[in-house]
C-alpha cells in the first residue's frame, strides 16, 4: 500500500481528500481495473432469536437441502477450523448472548461479502483465503470483534461471507459503520489482496461515475469539432455526390498522414508533406478552388504520393476509416439502430415481402460492415433488446422473471427439490401474460416452453404440476369472481353461500401450500362477510352491539375489584358514548324491532346508572360534540372554497372562538380534543391569510378603478373628431367601461374589508361617483 493510502486510512476524514491522492486517481483513470466488492449482504436483528443460527447455516451450507459433504468448515478470528459441531455450538452461544439484548430490532450481526471478479483454481483459492484471513484480523479482529467466514467458489466469482459479531466484549461497544469506514475497509481489502498477487482496487462508483462524465464531456467536445469541419466541407459541396467526394478526399488524407508518420523521412521531406497536407485541408474550404473536381482529385494524389501510402492500403482502410473517426460510443448507438431497426422491421406487418427483405439485407449489409471493425455481437444485442427495450414495461417485468427461471434451470448444482415451488411460482407470474400484445406474448409463450422443456429434461413432471397449478388457479377467480357478483348484487345470498360452502370443501385438495390455503380461506372469510352483511338485518347488529357491552360493564366491576379505579372508570365512560351511538343506531330500525331491543336498553341504561353514569349529561355532552364537529367541517368547507366571501372568512374566525369554549364541554377524549384544537387554529390562520389577502387586493381594485376614471375622462377631452379618433376613441372607453364594471363587482364585494358601516357608505358613494363620471364621458347616464 501506498503511504497516500495509508495516510487516507489514519486519521484524515476529509471526503474529499481522496481527490488528492495520487494513487488513488491512478486507479481511478485506469480504464482496465478491476474493482473489488465489499460490501453488507443483510444486518441480522433480534427479531427472529433463530436467525444467527440460521445465518451460519447458509454460509457453511449445514442446511436440509444440502448434503453432508457440502458442509463449509467455517473459521474464526482465532485462524481455527470449526467442524460441524463446533460451528453450530458457536450459533448456540452468539444466540445466547443475543437473548440478553433489550432493545427491540437491534442490530446484533452483520453478514457482509467480499467479492473478486474472478473464479480461482486451487492454489489461488488457498491465496485468497489468506489474503480474506489477513484482513479481517486488522479489520475486526485486532479490534476485538469475533467473526467466522467460509469462502465460495461455486459460481463465477469467488466471494467470501463473513459473520461478525456486532458486541466487542473487551471493549465494551458496538461496531459502528458510516460512508468513511466502508471506504477505509475497502482500501484494506485492496492490500491484502495485492500482497497476495490480486491486483484490485478500490475506488468508489460515484467517483466512477464522475470521470466517465468527464469522458464523454471530452468526446463531445471532439465530436463537434468534426461536426463543424464536415458542416463547412457541405457548404463548398455542390450537392450530395460532391460532398461524398470531398469526404472520400478527407478520408484518404488522413490514413496518407497515418501512413507518412508511420515511416522514416528527412525533415525536410516532413516539411513538405506538411505544407502540403495543410494546404489541400484549407482548399477543402475555399469553394471556389475546390469546386474544381479535376484540380481538386490532382490535389489529393500529390498528398497520396508524398506519403507513401499503397493503394492496397488506401482500399482497405476505405470503410474502417469512416468507423474509426467515430467515437466508441457514437459506433455502440448506431449498431442499437441497427438492430431496432431490423426487429421494428421483421414484427411489422405493414411492408410487402419483397419490399421487408429488401430492407432486412440493407440492415444486415450494414451491420456487416462495422462488425468487421468492432466485435459486437449484434445477435446477441438482439436477443438483449427483444427482453426489454423494444417491448413494454409489462413485457420488461415478465423478462427479468424467465431470465431468474433460466439462470435456476441453467445452474450447475439443480435444485430439483424446489423445482416444484419453482414452477408455480413461474405460472403464477407468467399467468397475465395473456393481456400482453400479439408479438410479446409469442414471445414469451415460447421462452416459457424452453423453461419446461428443461424441466422435463431435468426428471420434473411438469403436466402434471401444471394440472395441479390449473385446479388452484380456477378456485382462485372462482373466488374473485363470487365477490364481484355480491357486489354488483347479481347473485343471490342464498346460492352464494352454496358456492361458499363447496369452495371450502375444494380447498384443502386444491391448495399447492399451506399459504395459498390460508389465502384462499381468508378470500371466502371475506365473502361469507358480506353474505352476512346481505341475510342479516340491522336489528341483530344492535342486539349483538348491546350484549358485548353488556359484557363489558362486568369487566369494569372487575377492575375496580383489582383497584384499577382510573382504567375503570375510562371504561365505562366509553361503555356510555357507545350505548348513546347504539340508540341513535335503533332510531332507524322498525317498531317490533325496537319493542324486541328495548329491555336490552333499559338493562344497559339501568346498569350504567348504578355505577354512577349520568346518561342524561352524557347526551348533552355528546350534542356537544356533534356540535363542534359541524362547526369545524364548515370552517374547512368554507376555506376550501375558491373564493369565499369576506363575511364567511370573518365566520370561520368567530365561529373558532366559539368552538374554542365548547371543547371541553364535549366527550372527546384529550387525544381528540388536542386534534381539534390544532384542526381549528389552522383553520383560523387560513381564514385570517386569505382575509389579508383580499384586503391589499380591495385597496388595489379601488386604485385600479380611479385610473380607469382618470384614463376616461383624459380620453374625453381630446379634440380630434376626425371619424377614426372617435371610433377608435369609442372603442376604448368600452374597453375600460368592462375593466371598471369587473373592478367595481369585486370591490362592492368585498366591501365589508372597508371597515365601519360609515366607511363602507363612503366607499359605496366614490363608486357611484366614478360611475357617473365613466358614464358622462361615454356620453349617456349609468
Amino acid at each position: 500500500m501506498s503511504y497516500e493510502d495509508l495516510f487516507i486510512r489514519k486519521g484524515i476524514r476529509d471526503k474529499n481528500y481522496r481527490f488528492s491522492n495520487q494513487s488513488y486517481t491512478s486507479a481511478l483513470a485506469n480504464n482496465n481495473r478491476r474493482e473489488l466488492v465489499f460490501k453488507v449482504a443483510s444486518d441480522i436483528k433480534n427479531v427472529n432469536p433463530n436467525s444467527p443460527a440460521q445465518s451460519i447455516e447458509y454460509i457453511t451450507r449445514d442446511t436440509p437441502n444440502h448434503d453432508d459433504d457440502e458442509f463449509i468448515e467455517p473459521e474464526n478470528e482465532l485462524g481455527q477450523k470449526l467442524d460441524r459441531e463446533e460451528a453450530r455450538e458457536l450459533a448456540q452461544n452468539w444466540k445466547d448472548e443475543f437473548s440478553h439484548e433489550t432493545r427491540k430490532n437491534a442490530r446484533v450481526m452483520t453478514h457482509y461479502v467480499l467479492s473478486i471478479d474472478e473464479k480461482l483454481a486451487d492454489k489461488k483459492l488457498r491465496d485468497f483465503e489468506a489474503a480474506t484471513r489477513d484482513f479481517l484480523r486488522e479489520r475486526f479482529g485486532d479490534d476485538g470483534y469475533r467473526y467466522a467466514f467460509v469462502i465460495h467458489n461455486d459460481t463465477e466469482r469467488t466471494h467470501a461471507h463473513i459473520m461478525v459479531n456486532n458486541f466487542n466484549r473487551e471493549r465494551d461497544r458496538k461496531l459502528r459503520m458510516d460512508k468513511q469506514w466502508f471506504f477505509e475497509t475497502r482500501l484494506m481489502a485492496k492490500e491484502h489482496l495485492q500482497q497476495h498477487g490480486f491486483e484490485y482496487e478500490a475506488t468508489l462508483r460515484k467517483d466512477r461515475k464522475h470521470l466517465d462524465r468527464m469522458r464523454l464531456d471530452t468526446e463531445n467536445e471532439l465530436k463537434a469539432v468534426n461536426n463543424w469541419f464536415d458542416a463547412k466541407l457541405k457548404s463548398v459541396s455542390e450537392n450530395d455526390k460532391h460532398f461524398e467526394l470531398i469526404l472520400t478526399h478527407r478520408k484518404a488524407l488522413r490514413k496518407a498522414r497515418q501512413a507518412f508518420e508511420a515511416a522514416p523521412h528527412s525533415q525536410e521531406e516532413a516539411a513538405n508533406f506538411r505544407a502540403s497536407l495543410q494546404q489541400t485541408r484549407a482548399a477543402m474550404l475555399d469553394y471556389d478552388q475546390y469546386a474544381n473536381r479535376t484540380e481538386a482529385n490532382y490535389q489529393v494524389a500529390d498528398v497520396l504520393k508524398r506519403s507513401g501510402i499503397t493503394a492496397k492500403q488506401l482500399k482497405d482502410s476505405k470503410d474502417h476509416s469512416r468507423i474509426a473517426a467515430l467515437t466508441d460510443r457514437d459506433i455502440q448507438q448506431t449498431a442499437r439502430d441497427l438492430v431496432r431497426s431490423e426487429i421494428a422491421v421483421e414484427l411489422s406487418s405493414g411492408f410487402e415481402t419483397g419490399e421487408r427483405k429488401k430492407l432486412l439485407s440493407d440492415i444486415k449489409e450494414r451491420q456487416k460492415t462495422i462488425g468487421k471493425h468492432t466485435d459486437i455481437d449484434f445477435g446477441e444485442m438482439k436477443k438483449q433488446m427483444l427482453r426489454t427495450k423494444t417491448m413494454s414495461p409489462e413485457y420488461a417485468k415478465y423478462s427479468g422473471i424467465l431470465r431468474k427461471e433460466e439462470k435456476v434451470i441453467k445452474a450447475v448444482k439443480f435444485d430439483g427439490a424446489n423445482a416444484e415451488k419453482q414452477l408455480y411460482r413461474l405460472f403464477d407470474e407468467t399467468h397475465k401474460a395473456k393481456d400482453l400484445p400479439v408479438n410479446e406474448k409469442a414471445l414469451v409463450d415460447e421462452r416459457v416452453r424452453h423453461i419446461l422443456t428443461a424441466y422435463e429434461q431435468k426428471g420434473v413432471d411438469v403436466k402434471q404440476l401444471e394440472t395441479r397449478w390449473q385446479a388452484q388457479r380456477h378456485l382462485k377467480d372462482e373466488i374473485a369472481d363470487l365477490q364481484i357478483s355480491l357486489k354488483e348484487s347479481r347473485l343471490n345470498p342464498e346460492l352464494a353461500q352454496k358456492r361458499v360452502i363447496a369452495a371450502r370443501e375444494k380447498i384443502k385438495d386444491v391448495a399447492l401450500s399451506r399459504k395459498d390455503q390460508i389465502q384462499m380461506g381468508r378470500g371466502l372469510d371475506d365473502r361469507q362477510a358480506t353474505i352476512d352483511k346481505i341475510t342479516f338485518s340491522g336489528r341483530d347488529k344492535v342486539s349483538g352491539s348491546l350484549q358485548r357491552q353488556l359484557n363489558n360493564i362486568n369487566q369494569v366491576d372487575v377492575k375496580r375489584a383489582a383497584g384499577k379505579e382510573k382504567e375503570a372508570d375510562r371504561q365505562l365512560f366509553a361503555i356510555g358514548k357507545s350505548y348513546l351511538h347504539l340508540k341513535a343506531d335503533a332510531v332507524s330500525l322498525t317498531a317490533d324491532q325496537k319493542a324486541t331491543l328495548a329491555p336490552d336498553f333499559a338493562r344497559m341504561e339501568k346498569a350504567l346508572t348504578k355505577r354512577g353514569v349520568n346518561i342524561t349529561h352524557l347526551m348533552k355532552q355528546r350534542n356537544v360534540s356533534h356540535g363542534i364537529t359541524r362547526n369545524v367541517t364548515t370552517m374547512k368547507e368554507i376555506n376550501q372554497m375558491d373564493r369565499s366571501r369576506v363575511e364567511d372568512l370573518s365566520k370561520v374566525i368567530t365561529l373558532a372562538k366559539d368552538t374554542q369554549k365548547e371543547i371541553n364541554r364535549s366527550d372527546f377524549n384529550p387525544n381528540q380534543k388536542r386534534q381539534t384544537r390544532s384542526t381549528i387554529r389552522d383553520q383560523v390562520n387560513q381564514a385570517s391569510d386569505k382575509l389579508e389577502l383580499r384586503r391589499v387586493e380591495f385597496e388595489q381594485n379601488l386604485k385600479q378603478m380611479r385610473e380607469l376614471s382618470d384614463k376616461a375622462v383624459s380620453l374625453s377631452k381630446q379634440q380630434d373628431q376626425s371619424p377614426m379618433a372617435v371610433m377608435h376613441r369609442r372603442r376604448e372607453l368600452e374597453s375600460l367601461d368592462r375593466d371598471f364594471d369587473k373592478l367595481a363587482k369585486r370591490v362592492r364585494a368585498d366591501l365589508p374589508l372597508a371597515g365601519s358601516a360609515s366607511q363602507q357608505l363612503n366607499v359605496r358613494r366614490n363608486i357611484e361617483q366614478m360611475e357617473k363620471a365613466f358614464g358622462q364621458n361615454r356620453g349617456w347616464s349609468r
